[in-house]
């Protein structure tokens, strides 16, 4: 089901990390807890899984109108949710925004973890097989104009 945007007013990061905490703690006392458990439900009695849904969206009304891809993850995933990616991710906007981080280094971080944590291993590789992004020494034309075609990770011939 869609889950537009209805607010555009930016909310504290403990605010969005408290009802989002709040919201898989729901979920677990209704059975649930897991990205499993909502499946079962889904496959079961979808209407049934539609209904709460929208009830939780009516229960958190204020992270829903601002952030619904965060309320839909949560619903999809219960528990398995990951809150400390979540307030990861909230602190490096908290710090973007301040200007204590330049939005490069933003984006090298977190698509670094996710390149270790979800791409790698798919590949066989560990982060060490692959080259370091150097924010000191880059090209931001050549950044700017990436072929996709390329990549940083190196292989041994």
């Amino acid at each position: 089901m869609m889950n537009p945007i209805t607010s555009f007013e930016n909310l504290p990061g403990e605010f969005i990390l408290a009802q989002a905490r709040a919201l898989v703690k729901s979920m677990g006392s209704y059975g649930l807890g897991t990205t499993k458990q909502i499946d079962r439900l889904k496959q079961k009695n979808e209407p049934l899984f539609e209904r709460f849904a929208e009830q939780a969206r009516t229960t958190f009304p204020q992270i829903n109108a601002r952030y619904p891809g965060i309320v839909n993850a949560i619903l999809n995933n219960g528990g398995d949710f990951d809150i400390p990616r979540l307030a990861k991710m909230i602190g490096l906007s908290e710090k973007l925004n301040r200007g204590e981080i330049p939005e490069l280094e933003t984006h090298v971080q977190m698509s670094t973890e996710l390149r270790n944590q979800y791409v790698l291993p798919k590949l066989g590789l560990a982060p060490s097989d692959v080259t370091e992004v150097d924010l000191e020494n880059y090209d931001e034309e050549k950044l700017k104009n990436l072929n996709v075609q390329t990549s940083h990770i190196k292989f041994d011939q």
